[in-house]
């Protein structure tokens, strides 16, 4: 029979795995050049226990310093939005670390940049920077055909962990369509997929955002449902319940001032990017500044008589 001691040695490992396993991820590489990106910061040690891997070099918007050869150099890390080439002997699964927040924006400076683009990009996504004059695919066994210059149309999209060459004819910064699309409730546009909170008599509405472009009459009526928890200055808002689509996603929250309940009027404030774990994820300790903040402020001489501060609703 098991210790105290024991069991909790076996709750830390067991907690320890699990935390390993949701923000684990891994990107399947063929043997010969890969040109690849992924949402990591790993170290460049992450391919010394790999022994398919035969040379690692980035190249990024600017470059990279990111160099990796077998018992002769490991150096640098990767970068969010740079892609990077991978040379592989054999056919092998790489494993990194996700990260989870991403910014929304990449520098791209005049001439190639060799980048990873965060989420989908279209033909006409880069037809609306006239800066760029091409862009070509690269990708895993670097079979990925996409290619973009000025006046060209179709249907061709980026690929998720997919590295991409970008030319361009002055600086600019390339904006991605990161967490643009509302998250839906069970069926769609529901009471539970929305909450309003009052801050100093200022009624707000919440919205969890992702990337996932789903319409609401779309969205998965089954059993499962994604839980959003959370709280803006200091008040908890009613929890979210959202479509099972959006398990091991990620979600973004934002605040938007309202003139009446659950409406997108004037947008305040956006959290930060987090992972659905287990069905559920919690915004905490979100602030903004509310714009008719009527409080009274806590005097610093105490032998003042201050008036009794405004309610908070």
């Amino acid at each position: 029979m098991m210790n105290r001691k024991e069991s909790i040695l076996k709750f830390l490992i067991a907690l320890l795995i699990l935390c390993t396993t949701v923000f684990s991820e891994t990107i399947q590489l063929k043997e010969g050049w890969n040109l690849i990106g992924i949402p990591s910061e790993d170290s460049a040690t992450i391919f010394e226990s790999n022994s398919d891997i035969e040379l690692v070099t980035g190249g990024g918007a600017a470059g990279s310093s990111m160099f990796y050869m077998p018992n002769i150099s490991s150096n640098g890390n990767f970068v969010l939005g740079q892609g990077y080439w991978i040379k592989a002997s054999n056919d092998t699964t790489l494993s990194y670390t996700k990260k989870t927040t991403l910014p929304s924006t990449i520098q791209l400076f005049e001439g190639w940049n060799l980048i990873y683009p965060f989420t989908e990009m279209s033909i006409s996504d880069f037809a609306s920077h006239p800066e760029i004059t091409l862009a070509l695919g690269g990708g895993v066994g670097n079979t990925n055909s996409f290619f973009y210059m000025p006046g060209l149309s179709g249907s061709a999209v980026t690929l998720p962990n997919q590295g991409y060459w970008v030319k361009v004819s002055s600086n600019i910064v390339l904006t991605f369509k990161m967490y643009d699309y509302r998250a839906w409730g069970v069926g769609g546009d529901t009471l539970n997929s929305k909450a309003n909170i009052r801050v100093n008599g200022v009624t707000y509405t919440v919205f969890a955002y992702s990337m996932l472009d789903i319409e609401q009459s779309n969205a998965n009526t089954g059993g499962n449902v994604v839980v959003v928890t959370g709280d803006l200055n200091g008040k908890s808002f009613n929890a979210l319940a959202l479509s099972e689509d959006y398990i091991d996603q990620n979600l973004q929250l934002k605040v938007f001032e309202s003139d009446t309940l659950f409406d997108e009027t004037t947008f305040v404030s956006q959290s930060d990017v987090k992972l659905v774990s287990n069905n559920q994820v919690d915004f905490s300790n979100l602030t903004f500044n509310n714009p008719n903040d009527y409080s009274v402020p806590v005097p610093t001489d105490t032998s003042i008589e201050m008036p009794p501060a405004s309610p908070v609703f």
